[in-house]
């Protein structure tokens, strides 16, 4: 699989590191024993995994940086989200998504041909 790197522009950079920021500071309880510092430096050292995130804020997804823990709470309960999906299935063009509503995890598979 060909993969393209992208990179967004300083001005959008800027800007979508100040919503996250927003996002980060106003989620605190989210985020226990994590420095925003630290995760500004790992996103703007990583051009592609800005470009990803700034596509999820594009499609009305909220990403946040989370930490794991059985108390998180509920997030990204808006959106669906895509998942890893195994390569057997992308090879017949298709991809799995998932999303949470009314407190169920639905998971769906789209774009496969049919099977025999």
């Amino acid at each position: 699989m060909k993969t393209t790197k992208k990179a967004l522009p300083a001005k959008d950079s800027k800007k979508l590191i100040e919503v996250l920021r927003g996002r980060f500071e106003k989620n605190m309880h989210r985020h226990k024993g994590f420095k925003w510092e630290r995760v500004q430096e790992k996103l703007e050292s990583q051009s592609g995994k800005l470009w990803s995130v700034y596509q999820m804020e594009q499609t009305g997804g909220e990403p946040d940086v989370i930490g794991y823990d059985k108390k998180v709470g509920e997030f990204d309960t808006k959106t669906s989200s895509w998942i890893v999906t195994p390569p057997e299935i992308r090879k017949l063009g298709g991809a799995i998504f998932a999303d949470r509503r009314y407190d169920t995890f639905f998971a769906c598979a789209i774009g496969l041909r049919t099977f025999v």
